[in-house]
């Protein structure tokens, strides 16, 4: 009987996958879409390298994009290039989404830092939900809510340190948590780093709380930074855009791992 009932309910998914072609604009988007439904076999028209946020796709990228079946796009902060490509697929009755950013009212984090939905498991579920609805899968609750638990808990030892970010990709996992974090505003993307930031940074490692250091390659903290870092802090590399072919929390469950390591 259960077998039949799973029949029912994935072979719309099925049907609809054997017959469309999708492409995605952040290889979290494909990871996702292909977590629920592997036939899909979402996928980036080329690879992004480099610093992604700096991206901007070739001539025969955007030919891809526009030819495709259907089109998901992961929020504007991320991929702001992307929604010139949605307004010309509109114009030609191709389906598109852009996915939308979930907002947390009581959290002070940018909303590029909201925009990095796989790096927050309410963020990670809500787009679940958004695609879950938008191809109609019928799909039952997200699956990954078993992993916020363990998340939460690891992340529960480290209440009494700082956290010193390359970037802001991960601050609405570290705040939302209860961790202090400061993500070093134009640490990447070729912008000056602002003096209140510079002010917050010299005045926290200067306290007696130990520090954590997490860098986002390819983006790197620039010297006038990392003069301020201790011998006895924590340096960690996380690569949070991740790569296409992974789980969705592939680069969450990476970082639970460092952070384990350290405490050993």
């Amino acid at each position: 009987m259960f077998r039949v009932l799973v029949l029912i309910i994935f072979t719309p998914v099925l049907a609809w996958a054997s017959s469309q072609t999708v492409a995605c604009s952040h290889p979290q988007v494909c990871n996702l879409i292909n977590d629920m439904a592997p036939q899909m076999q979402a996928s980036l028209p080329e690879a992004m390298n480099g610093d992604p946020h700096l991206y901007s796709p070739s001539p025969s990228s955007i030919k891809k994009y526009l030819n495709v079946d259907v089109l998901i796009a992961a929020p504007l902060e991320l991929n702001p290039w992307i929604e010139r490509i949605v307004s010309m697929r509109k114009k030609q009755n191709k389906k598109s989404y852009i996915l939308k950013r979930k907002d947390f009212d009581h959290l002070k984090v940018s909303k590029e830092s909201l925009a990095h939905f796989w790096l927050n498991i309410d963020s990670l579920c809500d787009a679940h939900s958004q695609l879950n609805q938008f191809f109609d899968f019928k799909q039952m609750e997200c699956p990954y809510l078993v992993f916020k638990n363990q998340l939460a808990i690891e992340l529960a030892k480290w209440k009494e340190a700082i956290f010193i970010l390359g970037h802001d990709a991960m601050t609405t996992l570290l705040i939302s948590n209860g961790l202090k974090a400061l993500p070093i505003v134009g640490g990447g993307h070729d912008h000056e780093i602002d003096s209140r930031t510079m002010k917050e940074l010299v005045k926290l490692t200067q306290s007696s709380q130990s520090v954590v250091w997490i860098e986002e390659p390819p983006l790197h903290f620039p010297y006038s930074v990392l003069i301020y870092k201790k011998k006895q802090d924590l340096l960690f590399k996380i690569k949070v855009d991740g790569v296409i072919g992974e789980s969705p929390t592939k680069v969450l469950s990476e970082f639970i791992t460092a952070l384990k390591g350290a405490k050993q």
